[in-house]
């Protein structure tokens, strides 16, 4: 995103603009899917994964029926200990759209 300020700024420097064409390049031939991942109780990490078009929004709704504090979120908190069953994490991500 910093890179793009510079470029719309018209203040990148070359190396900058190496960079930022080679991530272009890049990200035109890669599909990056919203998700997360989630320590359920007794320690089973689970991983969400959803459709390109779903908002972040919608995920942290998804992450605050599996009782996730919604401050943890807004801190971008890694350190949330189990807050929900494995069965219930499944349940919400696949209610959610996603696959786990």
């Amino acid at each position: 995103e910093q890179l793009e300020l510079l470029e719309r700024l018209n203040r990148l420097l070359p190396e900058e603009e190496v960079r930022l064409k080679e991530y272009r390049r890049l990200l035109d031939k890669i599909v990056v899917f919203p998700g997360f991942e989630f320590t359920a109780t007794f320690g089973f990490h689970i991983l969400g994964i959803f459709p390109e078009n779903k908002s972040p929004r919608e995920i942290e709704h998804i992450l605050m029926d599996l009782n996730i504090p919604a401050e943890k979120l807004d801190e971008g908190s890694v350190t949330v200990g189990a807050s929900s069953d494995v069965l219930t994490a499944y349940k919400k991500i696949k209610d959610g759209g996603g696959i786990a």
